[in-house]
């Protein structure tokens, strides 16, 4: 008999459950019959008369969005329908939760309470739309929730669209009729930056009740930092034209830096967030099951090849447990790896869920006996019978995340999850562990010791001085925009929500106006380039991405990803632009719609360049950025490892990037533009990863085999890593 997969890891614990409190109530929302003290909480500010900004970082399970969308699609019962506008960090996750929070709109007017049940019904109409029929008119059911990003305005006037859809909902509210607008954080972020120019700036959202920003924990460092900034400014503190209802931020794995932000920043109140290890006397909602949880160290990118050498034990550990099982790694590649490999040697059906495929993804959790996925499963999908997870989790939002896919379950008993993270991560665990015992806070805190580069203290300087710089230098200034006698509120703004980052490196200031006139001074003397700032001020992904047409995928050809993967892994050549309609095309048949031609343009207008991807490599190649005239200053400039902090970020005049063996056809088809901010260090990718906290997708380029290029935001986190020891 084989052993299983969990004989090889190093450390093996008793996970508890979560039970949350609870409270009997008929009347919360259709089928819950015992909502959480959260939820109860959350619709009581929500419903009060004052203004609130609502913090809440229950875990994962709890049932966060309901908290808020319960209420809001409730509100039509006592007034006027709620006009919320709600922020995911990712398209993938706005169309996610479109679909959920449709059906809960669904539910809830299949049946309405009595109290509206008179006034408001749902019909379907010869087309097979569903219809609200009311004595103000009649409005689509699907229009109860609208979406608002990037990819839905180009060419278009962003802010316009959003108030165009925030002014057709306020028809509907004057019908009771409440609606949701999903849009991503950088929507609010780039408006209030100036980046989409419009004249109404002062007005960044008007006339809605809320602002939902969710999943909080999934933005990235520059978003977690500027938003809580932006919304506090626009939304309140600019007087009765902008001041806003209720500011609600909900976040299951929440870090200690962006809350002490948000908390520091503005008025919050936090709804409960007690949780039981053992279940309770008192009336209690278990979310999560105990199971024996098995840790183990191991490089990030090998576990699907190692998974893949151990399948027999990793078979006969998934037969052991009587429902579903989850894998969850890091790359495309490893998903396709694992998952070939499972086919190979189980009976058991197995089904792929990855970033790049995303139609189907909840059909193939039903369907599936085996799940294998990367990070696209941590949120938006409902796993409701797993008992066996192996996943990797080298952040401490990863790791928390897809363990908590794990919800409990009746039908569900002899949980077991196996951890594959990082030296830290695995030392915090067996640390945290009493005699073989693990609470999930200890889990959950134990996670939080893998070090985070945003959480440097410098990071939050940077933000503060680059709204300085945004007031006055940036192009579009907000003094151009925002009146001059609101300057002492902005001061305040940036006093508040970052003068605390700066006491280690200054004199603690005693007053915004002194801590502005600081940041001015540091600015001046210290940074004689813009670039650092530029790059802060405007939006762009953390890495270099390309436009892939699959030919292997004729229902979902096209897709977005790392440049850095496909440079190592993918078979295939780029193509120039003015033939990639007429080749996709030829990939789907001859079956073109208008509409995919669309997404296709859309979607190259943000990447830098089109590869017609024919298959993947087993073996990665190395790839290298090169720019010969900035690298060489940078070398002659900071020659010893500690000396980097006098090498500032800069934008690199001529970048070029290619295999370092082995060329790849149509890389002159490659634009990647002529402002590419970069870092220089000492170290190689792994080196550097490590000694900055810089999480497994850090955007790294070698020099050499000593030294290396950080680009993009991964520039500017690592700088700020640096100004902290040097400062200090």
């Amino acid at each position: 008999m084989t052993d299983p997969i969990t004989t090889r890891f190093d450390g093996k614990f008793t996970l508890s459950g979560t039970w949350l409190p609870a409270q009997p109530e008929e009347d919360y929302f259709p089928g819950v019959l015992r909502p959480d003290q959260h939820q109860i909480e959350m619709r009581n500010e929500l419903l009060s008369d004052e203004p609130s900004v609502v913090l809440n970082t229950n875990p994962t399970g709890a049932g966060k969005t309901l908290s808020w969308a319960g209420p809001t699609i409730r509100s039509g019962e006592h007034g006027d329908g709620w006009v919320v506008v709600a922020t995911y960090p990712t398209n993938a996750l706005v169309t996610d939760q479109q679909e959920m929070l449709e059906s809960l709109f669904r539910e809830y007017y299949s049946d309405p309470p009595a109290s509206i049940a008179e006034e408001i019904s749902l019909e379907s109409t010869e087309s097979d739309r569903l219809e609200l029929q009311t004595s103000s008119g009649s409005f689509w059911l699907t229009e109860r929730v609208l979406r608002v990003t990037g990819e839905d305005t180009l060419g278009k006037s962003t802010i316009a669209e959003l108030n165009d859809a925030i002014e057709n909902s306020i028809k509907a509210s004057q019908a009771s009729l409440p609606t949701i607008i999903l849009t991503t954080p950088d929507m609010f972020t780039l408006v209030a930056k100036q980046r989409i120019p419009d004249r109404d700036i002062r007005g960044l959202v008007m006339g809605v009740d809320a602002v939902v920003v969710d999943e909080f924990h999934l933005a990235n460092p520059r978003a977690k930092r500027h938003l809580p900034f932006c919304l506090d400014f626009y939304q309140q503190r600019l007087g009765d034209r902008t001041l806003l209802d209720n500011l609600v931020f909900l976040s299951a794995t929440p870090d200690e830096t962006y809350i002490s932000q948000i908390q520091r920043g503005m008025e919050t109140s936090i709804v409960t967030r007690e949780s039981f290890s053992d279940e309770p006397q008192r009336t209690a909602r278990q979310i999560l099951p105990e199971a024996t949880l098995y840790t183990k160290p191991r490089p990030i990118f090998s576990n699907g090849q190692w998974i893949s050498d151990h399948v027999d034990e990793v078979t006969e550990w998934i037969a052991s447990g009587e429902n579903q099982s989850l894998i969850v790694v890091d790359s495309v590649r490893e998903v396709e790896t694992i998952a070939e490999v499972l086919t190979e040697n189980t009976s058991l059906s197995v089904g792929k869920i990855y970033g790049w495929k995303r139609e189907g993804r909840q059909e193939i959790v039903d369907s599936s006996d085996i799940i294998v996925g990367n990070k696209a499963v941590e949120v938006g999908i409902d796993f409701e019978a797993v008992d066996r997870i192996l996943a990797t989790g080298y952040t401490p939002s990863s790791a928390i995340q897809r363990i908590g896919r794990m919800r409990a379950r009746d039908i569900v008993e002899q949980c077991e999850i196996g951890l594959i993270t990082t030296p830290e991560g695995h030392d915090a665990v067996c640390r945290s562990a009493d005699s073989g015992e693990l609470s999930r806070d200890a889990f959950d805190k134990a996670m939080h010791e893998i070090r985070q580069a945003a959480e440097t203290p410098y990071y939050g300087v940077l933000c503060a001085l680059y709204f300085e710089y945004l007031w006055s230098d940036a192009d579009n200034p907000l003094s151009e925009t925002v009146r001059r006698q609101d300057l002492p509120l902005y001061k305040q703004a940036v006093y508040d929500h970052f003068s605390e980052d700066a006491e280690p490196f200054t004199a603690t200031p005693e007053s915004p106006e002194e801590f502005w006139n600081q940041l001015r001074e540091l600015r001046a003397s210290y940074y004689n380039s813009t670039d650092l700032f530029e790059e802060m001020h405007t939006y762009r992904s953390s890495s270099l991405s390309a436009t892939i047409i699959d030919k292997n995928d004729p229902d979902e050809p096209i897709k977005q990803y790392s440049l850095h993967y496909i440079l190592r892994y993918g078979k295939g050549e780029f193509i120039p632009r003015d033939e990639t309609i007429e080749i996709l095309d030829k990939v789907i048949d001859g079956n073109l719609s208008p509409e995919v031609q669309d997404e296709l343009r859309a979607m190259e207008r943000r990447t830098v360049g089109t590869f017609l991807l024919h298959d993947f490599r087993n073996t990665p190649i190395d790839i290298q950025l090169n720019d010969f005239q900035q690298v060489s200053v940078w070398q002659n400039r900071c020659r010893e490892r500690g000396s980097e902090a006098n090498c500032h970020p800069k934008c690199l005049p001529s970048p070029d990037i290619k295999r370092r063996s082995g060329g790849i056809r149509g890389s002159e088809y490659l634009d990647l533009g002529e402002e590419v901010l970069a870092q220089y260090a000492h170290g190689n990718r792994s080196e550097i990863k490590s000694r900055f906290g810089l999480g497994p997708y850090a955007n790294i380029h070698p020099i050499d085999d000593s030294a290396v290029i950080l680009l993009w935001q991964d520039a500017i986190l690592a700088h700020a890593s640096l100004m902290t020891d040097h400062v200090s």
